[in-house]
């Protein structure tokens, strides 16, 4: 899998765990600070575990809706999600069992399922094998695609002097389409951390260009994690 950060987080000394063919970063060194960060300020978080499938088509909404635990299309209303919906759901098998779970991202012209990097190939197959005479088409980006998040109470703010003003708006689920350093980038929001959350993905040649320049612009001299004063 796609590893775009892993030598910057090398560089900086970084302690690692395996998460199947990957490693994460568990640590920089200074966890009771960087848990601080996130509560306090802002942490800065890569995210190679997670990857995303795209789903092109007319029928996209209508066939990912009878298959997952969530609603992406109004039958009733015949219509599908808003763009910059965002919302969690379960991928079932006929069942109704959990095969596993995401989070579903309508961007006006295709979803996005944001899941576990290690199930992507899975996905694909699963979501393949109902697919009969729908107008859907499945694709992983797992290879061009790349993850970071931002979390904390000064989070949308570090976003929006880097460029991403439409993140000082944006509520949580949703999502929008922005540039952060001037290079094209989704971001969705998701406060997991109990504090404003932010996922930003942008292309994965874009990835190190924007690790750094958020290090660089608003990181502390020596402390790898972000924190704006």
């Amino acid at each position: 899998m796609n590893q775009p950060l892993h030598h910057l987080h090398q560089q900086a000394e970084a302690e690692f765990q395996a998460f199947g063919p990957i490693e994460i970063v568990t640590t920089f060194g200074q966890p009771q600070a960087e848990y601080a960060f996130v509560h306090k300020a802002t942490g800065l978080i890569d995210l190679p575990q997670r990857a995303i499938v795209e789903l092109t088509g007319g029928d996209r909404a209508t066939f990912l809706n009878n298959l997952i635990s969530n609603q992406v299309y109004d039958k009733a209303g015949r219509q599908p999600l808003a763009a910059g919906d965002v919302v969690y759901a379960f991928l079932l098998n006929t069942k109704g069992r959990i095969l596993f779970d995401m989070n579903v991202l309508e961007l006006g012209d295709r979803l996005w399922l944001e899941i576990d990097a290690r199930l992507v190939e899975t996905a694909v197959a699963t979501l393949q094998r109902y697919h009969f005479s729908d107008e859907v088409k499945f694709t992983s980006r797992a290879d061009d695609l790349h993850a970071v998040a931002l979390h904390g109470p000064t989070a949308a703010t570090l976003l929006a002097e880097a460029g991403a003003t439409a993140a000082i708006d944006l509520a949580p689920m949703r999502s929008v389409a922005t540039t952060i350093f001037q290079r094209p980038a989704t971001i969705w929001r998701d406060d997991v951390c109990g504090v404003p959350g932010y996922e930003v993905i942008v292309g994965g040649g874009d990835a190190a260009a924007l690790w750094s320049g958020l290090i660089e612009r608003f990181g502390l001299a020596g402390e790898p994690p972000v924190r704006h004063p």
